[in-house]
């Protein structure tokens, strides 16, 4: 029995309280050894988790993941050993 060719790529981007979001990039398109694809990932308190999968015609394969994605500002608190950030919502 011959091994099953992979036929696509799936790139999935989770949020950890949202959305899943899946691209799917077919190797038959491919012109080279090169391909592009893009995710937006917004800035907040979320944990993003990536992952990039081999489709073949009988299974699902994991190649890479990240996970503990972020994005947003960095503050840096100084002062005393027992400095702290509090969150600040200024009146309108």
């Amino acid at each position: 029995m011959a091994a099953a060719s992979a036929d696509s790529l799936i790139f999935t981007l989770e949020k950890s309280d949202g959305p899943v979001e899946s691209q799917a990039l077919s190797l038959n398109d491919l012109t080279g050894d090169q391909f592009a694809f893009s995710f937006e990932i917004e800035a907040g308190l979320w944990h993003y988790h990536f992952k990039v999968e081999r489709k073949t015609s009988t299974n699902l394969l994991l190649l890479k993941e990240a996970a503990n994605i972020v994005a947003g500002d960095v503050f840096a608190v100084e002062g005393q050993s027992n400095a702290q950030a509090v969150a600040y919502s200024a009146p309108n």
